[in-house]
């Protein structure tokens, strides 16, 4: 038997290779299938993880940190952005979004991106924004999906990417996922710190509202030289509350804001965080004297709680020249983290500048 390329061939030789075409075919198209199914795992584990986490009531910051978190990796990405929409004209690019979309040279192009998802309430999957923007986006592969509950967009989840092509459609429909299983959690969080927003004092501890102490500490940085920030977290509050109850909790954060407020001075702001957080605002007040008020308020949590109760703080501080209270909220929270991770029931100062 004479072969296609005219090597000649007995007739078992080609059984064998007609054979052996035959099962290595098989055997790619099983690894392929198995490498697909294996994907699909992924995507299901992924979505399950996330839709479970939001449902435990996270704050909106918190919601959006942990997306951000799931979604930067999944993708391979380093850019992504959470709107929030305040009116139809206008939005609110959320705290968590990656730096790319605050800076001011790509406002024009978020601006168009939102304008058109906000008037037309429909995803877009675009690898070549120069179709989009009819001029050069340092982006050139976008999926922008909407939040919409009810008929109203809540919310706009963006990611880009700098190479043309670079989504697939598998990433697009993750990531649709992901956001049709959030939007809900998104919503409420969205709502949630709205009427929190009316409110100044928290009803639980009557320590004023993180509203609140956000504003007086961007007045404070305008009017005042310097300033501190506390951030206190309640070490193992989840224990507390899966050993004694919820009530016992909320009695454990009232008792440590009552150790707040009793060591303040006029003109010193306490606040519930959030959860289990607390913060104090000190205005005037130099770090290392600020980490002092904070070691003392550490040492008379641990004496005076009952159950037996630690909390551990971060401390941040600003001198003329901040303009932002939300950077001297990072630098804290990094100092808090620090102090978990540290062993708890201790307070770090933040070294940043």
């Amino acid at each position: 038997m004479i072969g296609e390329n005219g090597v000649i061939c007995s007739e078992q030789e080609m059984n064998f290779i007609e054979k052996f075409a035959h099962t290595t075919g098989a055997a790619l198209e099983n690894a392929k299938l198995h490498e697909q199914l294996e994907q699909v795992i992924e995507d299901v584990k992924l979505i399950n993880e996330t839709s479970h986490k939001l449902n435990s009531s996270l704050r909106l910051d918190d919601t959006i940190h942990y997306m951000t978190e799931k979604i930067l990796p999944f993708f391979m990405l380093k850019v992504l952005v959470f709107f929030s929409v305040i009116t139809n004209d206008k939005y609110k690019i959320l705290e968590g979004s990656t730096e790319l979309f605050f800076q001011t040279k790509n406002k024009p192009y978020i601006d168009k991106i939102y304008k058109k998802i906000n008037r037309e309430k429909e995803s877009k999957f675009i690898n070549d924004t120069d179709t989009l923007f009819g001029e050069k986006f340092p982006y050139r592969s976008l999926i922008a999906l909407p939040m919409i509950h009810n008929n109203k967009m809540f919310g706009l989840v963006l990611i880009v990417h700098v190479k043309p092509y670079f989504f697939i459609f598998n990433h697009y429909r993750v990531l649709q996922s992901l956001v049709h299983h959030s939007t809900l959690a998104f919503t409420n969080s969205i709502l949630r710190e709205e009427l929190e927003s009316l409110v100044v004092t928290d009803h639980l501890t009557k320590l004023y509202s993180r509203s609140y102490l956000d504003e007086q500490i961007q007045q404070s940085i305008e009017r005042d030289k310097l300033g501190s920030l506390l951030l206190l977290d309640i070490d193992n509050f989840k224990q507390v509350n899966d050993t004694y109850g919820h009530q016992t909790g909320d009695q454990v954060i009232i008792q440590v804001a009552s150790i707040i407020k009793n060591n303040l001075r006029d003109g010193n702001i306490g606040a519930r965080w959030g959860g289990e957080e607390l913060a104090v605002y000190l205005p005037n007040v130099p770090q290392h004297i600020a980490v002092s008020i904070a070691q003392r308020l550490v040492a008379e949590v641990h004496k005076e709680t009952v159950p037996h109760t630690t909390v551990s703080c971060g401390v941040s501080s600003w001198e003329r020249g901040e303009k932002s209270a939300h950077r001297l909220f990072i630098k804290a929270d990094k100092a808090l983290y620090q102090a978990k991770n540290n062993g708890k029931n201790q307070v770090v100062k933040s070294c940043e500048k």
